[in-house]
């Protein structure tokens, strides 16, 4: 083992992996307590879950930076299998659902042995949504009521529809301690991603609400021995034991083992799968993840994990998301990970034994509302009515109903859908495909019907290309749905060589987005794409002063990732994004949806960039002065102070690792310019290369504004003193 260690450490990125596994482990932590408490687990069983995702599963996962370990998304199904077993008594129902995910973890095995890594795209993605945004709905109308202190006994066994109906006479008979804990808890949530403070933005909100509600808690003296029903966390003591009981095959039990084994090795393959590609697809490094290995390896962990009594484990999205944004570098991250969780359960229990139940449910509301955010049903709508029919169909089936009842009716209803679109039955499950190799180039002619029901034909074609031209060919195809364009997209963004949409663009979209549903449009029908009123005043602008503008596109991260402000973003979509040169000055312009992995926080963004061409631009960062700031001057080592300029210092807060440098772009004409001219909300950064950025949130409201920003940042590139490269080096 130790061997194997040392043939994966890279020395020289040792440093990134384990920062990066310790930001990991912070986020992860409360998580772990708080999904293990919803699902009717040990809390404590969640850390161990993620120690077993990390300390052992990490060295054989197929994926570099996938960190695994408990997810929300299972919370319903597992807290449903806990009580079906349980049948009154939740340490027999823990117990049993515990041997059943180790039989699940078996089955994954085989799973990953039967290479089921290539139907991940099989369910559609209106489906998933749909399930996620249930799945978030019930996690919150269960914890809503620990929020403010109603104990598990007043809700038992309420159905999901249930316990909505049930929250006004919750809030009648609340607890007023445990309520002020859990409501505090979700402001700060809610507040702390919104304050624009470097140091708090690099700090996990998670962390904080914990650390507050601990305080308030002590505050309140409570204890384990109160009155108050659970108001401190039991979170149970880490074993690492063996045991398995075999009456989940029992004739009382069988049903339910067939349920929940169908629920737990589906949904949760097929979401860690798609975790995975998304991993793929923000991996700096772009390696391919190996699926099979990783459902072979995902499949050991729990087997594990329900032997020795731990939640199922997933390649969880929000936690491998914050691995690649904190600069992960390799497995050795998810590694440290599992092992700083190591330390925590075994040097800090007595802190574990601190935090209120109210702070935990606060974290799993958070997570719930995100996982149903309104955004998504709108998002679904604009992508098309067909597709919001199928989200709302899962979600509302799901909660009336179960979660295996759910998907199933969102698959066949978007099956009957596409049968309706496309006018024919056959061709929706296999696809005629004909195929012509010229010229090193692969061109392959599409069928009738391009449907997720038939687009493993087609993957399994282009799966053994490596870089040569691919032409596919939509000139015969009557509809391709909404799942087919975002798997064809996803295999376009890794593919090394040319891929060409052969008149994909003569098919109507049936709404203004990217991924829409297309169908065959008529032989004389005009298509027309529609803007905003901000959009076209936006379009009219670019085309009097030449610049290029394009909507609803898609740029990649690495736009941002070299800025302090984006450390743990991504950029999940860019409404409008704008190219031009003014001045001889390169600049670009985006705006943009933007996703902090951290604290799971999204937000728009609007961000100018201008290119310093052969000067350098040092890294630093400016905004607008804070009390926080004021107080921050006496522990921060890199923040600059300017000599003579008074007003400006207090004014204006300027952040740099390369102090000489930022002293000599910051000249006495722009420092005095800044005096006189507000920047207001903005930010302006450096990345110590080229390229400088002004940044704020939400959008530009009108062309003046935009016009506003492009004139700051030319008049910096005017007034800075930018240093050729041949003179970087005596100024270091």
């Amino acid at each position: 083992m130790v061997s194997y260690i040392k043939s994966k450490i890279n020395k020289k990125h040792l440093k990134y992996d384990i920062l990066s596994g310790f930001i990991v482990s912070l986020i992860a932590l409360p998580l772990c307590l708080g999904i293990a408490a919803a699902s009717n687990f040990p809390p404590i069983t969640g850390v161990l879950t993620s120690i077993i995702g990390g300390l052992i599963i990490g060295f054989f996962s197929g994926s570099e930076l996938a960190i695994k370990g408990p997810a929300a998304g299972l919370i319903v199904i597992v807290a449903g299998a806990v009580e079906e077993f349980g049948r009154g008594d939740m340490q027999q129902g823990y117990v049993l659902t515990a041997s059943l995910i180790a039989i699940t973890g078996l089955v994954q095995i085989i799973l990953g042995l039967a290479k089921i890594g290539k139907f991940a795209d099989f369910i559609p993605s209106s489906v998933i949504h749909g399930m996620l945004a249930a799945i978030g709905i019930i996690i919150m109308s269960k914890q809503i009521h620990f929020l403010i202190g109603i104990t598990p006994a007043e809700i038992k066994g309420l159905h999901p529809i249930q316990l909505i109906e049930h929250i006004p006479a919750s809030f009648m008979h609340l607890e007023w301690h445990i309520a002020l804990i859990g409501i505090t808890s979700l402001i700060l949530l809610i507040v702390l991603p919104r304050i624009k403070n470097r140091v708090l933005q690099t700090i996990p909100s998670f962390l904080i609400v914990i650390l507050v509600s601990i305080v308030i808690a002590q505050i309140f003296h409570f204890s384990t021995e109160k009155k108050l029903y659970n108001s401190l966390i039991n979170p149970g003591k880490l074993s690492y034991n063996f045991f398995f009981n075999t009456g989940i095959f029992s004739s009382e039990n069988l049903s339910i083992t067939i349920k929940y084994f169908f629920l737990l090795s589906i949904i949760g393959t097929i979401e860690s799968m798609l975790t995975v590609k998304a991993v793929d697809l923000l991996d700096p490094y772009k390696r391919t993840s190996n699926h099979n290995k990783d459902i072979i390896a995902l499949g050991f962990g729990n087997l594990l994990a329900g032997l020795m009594g731990a939640l199922p484990m997933i390649s969880e999205v929000a936690r491998s998301s914050a691995n690649i944004n904190n600069k992960g570098v390799s497995r050795l991250s998810g590694i440290m990970h599992g092992a700083f969780l190591m330390l925590f359960v075994l040097i800090f229990v007595s802190v574990i034994k601190l935090i209120p139940v109210a702070a935990l449910s606060s974290i799993l509301i958070f997570v719930g509302f995100k996982l149903a955010h309104p955004k998504s049903f709108i998002h679904a709508y604009k992508v098309s009515n067909e597709h919001l029919l199928v989200f709302v169909t899962t979600t509302v089936v799901t909660l009336v109903e179960d979660l295996l009842v759910g998907v199933v009716a969102g698959i066949v209803l978007k099956m009957f859908i596409n049968m309706i679109k496309s006018g024919e039955i056959g061709k929706l499950f296999r696809s005629k495909l004909n195929i012509e190799e010229k010229d090193n180039q692969l061109i392959i002619q599409l069928d009738s019907a391009a449907v997720f029901t038939n687009w493993l034909s087609l993957k399994s074609i282009l799966e053994n290309e490596t870089d040569r031209k691919i032409i596919i060919d939509f000139k015969e195809v009557k509809i391709v749905d909404t799942s087919f364009i975002e798997n064809l997209n996803r295999f376009k963004e890794k593919y090394k060589g040319e891929v060409i949409l052969r008149s994909f663009n003569d098919l109507r979209a049936v709404k203004n987005d990217e991924v829409s549903m297309r169908v065959k449009s008529d032989q004389n029908e005009v298509i027309t794409i529609h803007l905003s009123d901000y959009e076209r005043r936006m379009k009219a602008y670019c085309e009097e002063h030449i610049y290029i503008i394009s909507f609803r596109t898609m740029i990649p991260k690495s736009y941002i990732s070299n800025f302090k402000g984006f450390k743990h973003s991504d950029i999940k979509q860019t409404s409008l994004h704008i190219t031009g040169i003014k001045h001889n000055v390169k600049f670009e312009y985006f705006e943009s949806t933007i996703y902090d992995s951290v604290n799971m926080f999204e937000y728009h963004a609007n961000v100018l960039g201008i290119e310093f061409g052969n000067k350098l631009a040092p890294r630093f960062l400016m905004q607008k002065e804070t009390k926080f700031d004021s107080v921050l001057e006496f522990i921060m080592k890199n923040q600059v102070v300017f000599q003579n300029h008074h007003l400006f210092n207090s004014r204006y807060s300027v952040y740099s690792s390369q102090k000489q440098l930022a002293t000599a772009l910051f000249c006495d004409e722009l420092i005095e310019y800044f005096e006189q001219n507000d920047i207001k909300d903005k930010v302006i950064e450096g990345d110590g290369k080229h390229k400088m950025i002004i940044y704020n949130n939400g959008k530009c409201l009108d062309t003046e504004s935009f016009e506003k920003k492009l004139e700051l940042g030319l008049k910096i590139f005017e007034l800075s003193n930018a240093l050729e490269n041949k003179e970087v080096e005596m100024v270091k």
